[in-house]
């Protein structure tokens, strides 16, 4: 009997553990889901307001302009982790620095190992919605 109590616990701790607060700090490499190729590295950090904020540290395949002037550009803000879905992000900004282009309203989902991020979200002047993988290299 002792022992299923100390079970029970251990998994009620484990689960809840597991199901809060996916941190995503840290390195990220963004993965074009069009072309496949590697569009830029950042760095992730989270504020003290709870939300994500994304700077370049690496900006590639900038065709006719120098990458290193996309160096600590700000490409995400405002980021938050949606209370009521552990693992899913709302309300996001994303900003491509080669187009200038806004992208607002951006969601994603963290999948479970919690090394990969999947953000969707449209242009200010699209209706169409875009695809892009975050992969975590650190």
């Amino acid at each position: 009997m002792n022992l299923r109590l100390i079970f029970s616990f251990f998994a009620v701790f484990f689960f809840q553990t597991a199901s809060h607060g996916a941190d995503l700090s840290g390195n990220w490499k963004i993965i074009d889901d069009k072309s496949g190729a590697v569009l830029a590295k950042l760095k992730v950090v989270k504020q003290a307001n709870n939300t994500y904020e994304g700077r370049a540290v690496d900006v590639t395949n900038v065709k006719g302009s120098d990458s290193q002037g996309f160096k600590n550009f700000l490409m995400l803000s405002n980021l938050k982790e949606d209370p009521n879905k552990p693992g899913y992000f709302v309300d996001g900004i994303v900003i491509d620095p080669v187009k200038n282009e806004a992208h607002k309203n951006i969601n994603g989902k963290l999948n479970s190992k919690g090394n990969v991020l999947i953000l969707r979200g449209k242009t200010d002047s699209s209706s169409v919605s875009r695809r892009v993988s975050w992969v975590k290299i650190d």
